[in-house]
């Protein structure tokens, strides 16, 4: 019987519901729809989109800005949660079209000047390098004999 009475005289728990809505970007001019993508669920209740209540949406779509949006949804119990996202406003990109191809308006500065002379990592030319071998090879192996003549 003590058991059956705890039971009896329990109360139930009541979770809060909770909103699901998140920060926003737009573009001057654009349309905002304060309740597009925000959802409301409670544990006991399901679904209460429907329930969703502005209680403040100070968005103006023709200034850029941030703006807030206060949300708040009850439940049937009398349970209630209230959430507030921003919305930015932002201007619009306007491309310019400049009147003729970009130019520099200074010679850059950093580039170093064409001399004429082999750089780092510049390309030679692979015939003077080869003749060089070939004349030192020669010049070597002609020293080598020399001196074996000499030595014998």
């Amino acid at each position: 019987v003590g058991k059956w009475e705890f039971k009896k005289n329990a109360s139930i728990i009541n979770h809060i519901p909770t909103i699901s809505a998140s920060d926003k970007t737009l573009t001057v001019g654009d349309t905002f729809d304060s309740l597009k993508d925000v959802t409301a669920t409670d544990k006991e209740d399901g679904d209460l989109t429907k329930e969703i209540e502005i209680l403040k949406n100070e968005v103006n779509t023709s200034k850029a800005g941030v703006y807030e949006v206060t949300y708040k949804v009850t439940d049937s119990k009398g349970a209630s949660s209230i959430k507030t996202i921003k919305v930015t406003v932002i201007e619009k990109n306007i491309p310019i079209i400049p009147n003729e191809p970009d130019k520099p308006s200074k010679p850059d500065t950093n580039k170093p000047e064409d001399n004429g002379s082999v750089g780092t990592g510049d390309k030679t030319n692979g015939v003077f390098w080869t003749m060089l071998s070939i004349i030192c090879g020669i010049s070597v192996i002609g020293v080598y004999r020399k001196k074996r003549e000499i030595n014998q």
